[in-house]
């Protein structure tokens, strides 16, 4: 006895089976080269429409898989920043307090994906800033005790990250103004 199943597919599952191999190769490759080559990268609707994927609550699977695929392009490209830019460190004020908190990620997250986090809050800051408004990105911070080159440019909103074995790791200067304690508007 043969037997006929009639499948029903929903419009994320086909939009997820269209999301084949080579679509997504291609789609991936012009994004990394986006991303590489473009200094306002950062404002590409492909690219926006893939950093919105980060605040939004409730993904779909396809929505998972390109958030999926564009944290590992940021993670592994060499993403255009500007050698120079604005002075993020010129509204620094003396420190007053320290503050300790927590980050919601793995407590093993690399130091990378660590920067990519900052990164993002660093885009949103040039999408709607006067001041940073179409320029390329730029931190002006640096990985701690390393050269102040453009290689060595971070985006962490940390100054210090403590492992759960009680390892302290200093990622950029005392005197880095981050946005992890305040408000820049």
């Amino acid at each position: 006895m043969l037997y006929q199943y009639k499948f029903c597919l929903t419009q994320e599952e086909i939009e997820l089976l269209g999301y084949t191999s080579f679509v997504r190769e291609n789609r991936l490759s012009k994004i990394k080269d986006l991303i590489e080559t473009q200094p306002l990268w950062y404002k590409y609707d492909e690219i926006v429409k893939c950093l919105n994927l980060f605040g939004k609550k409730k993904l779909s699977r396809y929505e998972k898989s390109i958030k999926n695929d564009f944290k590992k392009i940021l993670k592994t490209s060499d993403f255009y920043i500007s050698k120079s830019g604005y002075n993020w460190d010129q509204w620094r004020q003396p420190i007053e307090y320290a503050v300790i908190h927590h980050t919601s990620s793995a407590p093993t997250i690399s130091l990378n994906e660590l920067n990519i986090l900052g990164l993002r809050l660093y885009i949103e800051q040039f999408l709607k800033d006067e001041d940073v408004k179409d320029q390329p990105l730029y931190s002006g911070h640096y990985w701690f005790n390393n050269l102040h080159t453009k290689e060595n440019m971070t985006f962490v909103s940390y100054h210090y990250l403590i492992r759960p074995s009680g390892k302290i790791i200093q990622l950029t200067d005392d005197s880095s103004f981050l946005w992890h304690a305040g408000n820049l508007e």
